[in-house]
Parts: C-alpha cells; structure tokens; sequence
C-alpha cells in the first residue's frame, strides 16, 4: 500500500493508494505509535474507526526511517499544521554572494531531518527575487541541503504544476 499525506489549515489528508481520507484536525483525540511499525490515529469514534497507518509505506511527504520521527511529524501537522510557518522562528543564514536563506522546521526536528519549508531571497539587478524550496512552502526539505536544492516563487509553482492544467 501506498499511503500519501497533506497538510492543509483543518483537515490531515490521507491517500491510500488513491482513496482520499479527510480527517478534521478537530475531530483527532490522539496520535500514538502502536507498535515499532505503526501509528494510530483516533477520531473519536471508537477503536474501529481509527486510522492505522505504517510509516515505512508513506511515500509523501517522506520516507520515514522510524515510528517516532512518523509520530513527532504527524503531532505537528495536527498541533500547528499550517500556522507554523508564522509562529516558528526561522533560521537565516546570509552567505557571501548576498543570498539569504531562512528556514522554517517544525518544532523539535534537526536540520538533517525532512521537515523544513525554506525560503531563498537573492539580489539580482537590484531586484530582490525569492522562492521557495521546490515552489512550496511545505515542511518537506533538509535544511542541511539547502543548496542543492531548486527554488520557485510560489506562484510560479502553481502555474506549473499538473493540476494548474488540467
């Protein structure tokens, strides 16, 4: 199986192998791993009805090497899901050239981790240009390769993705 997950402002989405599972950010009592492979999610609707996911089969937003780093990740989406970006300091590193990068982690994670949205303002022409990592502001990158990475405005993104055109 192949179990994908998004973030949005109420709602955790779930993909399992191409069935969409909205669960309201409101509606989940807790998150806790169950076994070494397994995290459960409950939704207040008894012991039937929770969600059990493995992490070692979610392919979005990361492969996950352990049951605890799935759990941290999935207590954030539900704890501060996408006001995160706002209430989180961010980390900024200017480099010689001028260009600033500002990284935003989820709480509790290391730069080596996956769970960075990063920011890169650079000055060309007297033109301050900034994009996102991949032209998305989502906790999906390692801060530690933030120069390996390519960046986006958002908008661009958008206008470039499959959906836009279809």
């Amino acid at each position: 199986m192949e179990v994908k997950i998004f973030d949005t402002d109420r709602a955790i989405l779930f993909v399992f192998d191409g069935q969409l599972v909205a669960v309201n950010k409101q509606s989940i009592i807790s998150i806790t791993s169950v076994n070494p492979d397994t995290v459960a999610i409950d939704i207040g609707k008894g012991v039937l009805n929770h969600l059990y996911i493995r992490f070692s089969e979610v392919t979005i937003p990361i492969h996950f090497q352990d049951v605890m780093l799935f759990e941290k990740f999935l207590l954030d989406c539900w704890d501060s899901g996408a006001q995160a970006l706002a209430m989180s300091a961010p980390i900024l590193e200017e480099n010689a050239s001028g260009i600033i990068y500002k990284g935003y982690g989820l709480p509790s994670f290391l730069t080596k981790d996956p769970v960075w949205a990063i920011q890169r303002l650079a000055s060309r022409n007297g033109v301050i240009e900034e994009g996102w990592a991949n032209g998305r502001q989502t906790f999906i990158n390692v801060w530690d390769d933030r120069y390996d990475l390519s960046y986006q405005p958002v908008v661009a993104a958008l206008h470039n993705s499959p959906s836009a055109h279809g």
